[in-house]
């Protein structure tokens, strides 16, 4: 078992720690207490570095979280920054990120989800239970959330549930500069494609 699978708060795996290895050396029990600032220090280095491999590999940090039991890939994304755990959720099958972010507390996964594309976020979503479901919702900001409730609407594995709902347009009359200057304003992710519309469009 290691520091980031190790059941309970970071107390009690460092005193859990702590204990194993004064058992493996034949320490006095008494003593396991001074082997916590070399656990902790090993912990550090743990939780560091399996946030370097989550924030340069998040699909490898996926699978190895799939491959967690679900209460023990939750502790592990939490410890995680929101800048890194967001990517590495993104990558996580539906089935696991379900019951992983249902595990949260409902502020820190609306936080989370708000953080996935719209289309992942709404098929993790589609498997929470109900209540659950509109919870994180109302958590999250309201431009995110409305674009996920917009893809809520149409049944699983069905085009519209997985639709891109961000595209870059432009008004058909814009300059050459004025347009540029929109696109370089677009999201870098919707720039696949440009739209050329009228005005009332």
């Amino acid at each position: 078992t290691n520091a980031l699978s190790a059941n309970g708060t970071r107390a009690e795996i460092r005193t859990k720690f702590a204990a194993a290895w004064a058992k493996a050396m034949k320490l006095d029990p008494s003593q396991a207490a001074a082997l916590d600032p070399i656990v902790e220090d090993y912990m550090k280095a743990s939780d560091a570095l399996f946030r370097a491999f989550a924030e340069r590999h998040p699909e490898d940090a996926a699978r190895a979280l799939e491959g967690l039991a679900v209460e023990e890939a939750t502790k592990a994304l939490q410890r995680l920054p929101r800048s890194i755990a967001g990517p590495v959720a993104a990558r996580l099958g539906p089935h696991i990120a379900a019951p992983i972010l249902s595990r949260m507390d409902p502020a820190e996964a609306a936080a989370l989800f708000a953080t996935l594309p719209p289309q992942q976020a709404a098929r993790v979503l589609q498997d929470l239970e109900e209540t659950r479901r509109e919870a994180t919702l109302t958590g999250m900001p309201e431009t995110a959330a409305r674009k996920v409730r917009e893809l809520l609407k149409y049944p699983p594995d069905t085009a519209g549930a997985i639709m891109d709902t961000q595209v870059t347009s432009v008004p058909v009359d814009l300059t050459c500069q004025e347009a540029i200057s929109a696109i370089r304003k677009a999201p870098r992710e919707t720039l696949y494609y440009l739209y050329v519309t009228d005005r009332d469009r």
